[in-house]
């Protein structure tokens, strides 16, 4: 399994109804060559009180006072992930995470953590088009009336113009 799909499956534990965001975030972030590792998202009450009780033995450089238990961790809620950086810095990822409404609460104190709290909730499916910029669905869409003839091409051209205007010159 590749990294890109292994975060794919990784988003698809964050709650369904702010699920677009994540999705929407990954292929930002791919279509940029930013690149980095989900490596958490779902967190059951065993795994957060774990960490809560680990920072007692072992101090290390952060620590939680959720317990999972009596204090739940918004990983528990299916609102948070945790992603490490590859080829680029936690600036970088946070600036595009926040294009959906992602949080990045702590970014000195829990670096990798980021939130789906403040996302819209969006209820409906999201379809491919929906987490394409404008300008990335512009160019799809002249390259779907590049690549078709006829009737079809004459429909497209019609669409393109009435969503945005007279299209550009095509060969």
């Amino acid at each position: 399994m590749t990294l890109d799909e292994q975060n794919a499956a990784r988003i698809e534990e964050l709650k369904p109804d702010v699920r677009w965001a994540g999705r929407a975030w990954l292929a930002e972030c791919q279509r940029l060559n930013i690149k980095f590792r989900v490596s958490e998202v779902y967190r059951s009450p065993e795994r957060q009180h774990s960490l809560w009780a680990s920072h007692f033995v072992h101090k290390g450089p952060w620590r939680t006072d959720l317990d999972g238990y009596k204090k739940k961790s918004m990983h528990q809620l299916r609102l948070a992930a945790d992603v490490y950086p590859i080829n680029c810095t936690h600036f970088d990822i946070a600036q595009v995470a926040e294009q959906f409404g992602i949080t990045h609460p702590f970014p000195t104190q829990d670096p990798p953590h980021y939130q789906f709290d403040k996302v819209a909730k969006q209820t409906a499916p999201v379809t491919p088009h929906m987490r394409l910029s404008a300008e990335a669905e512009r160019k799809q869409f002249v390259a779907a009336i590049k690549r078709s003839a006829g009737k079809r091409r004459s429909d497209l051209i019609r669409r393109y113009r009435n969503q945005y205007g007279t299209p550009p010159l095509l060969d």
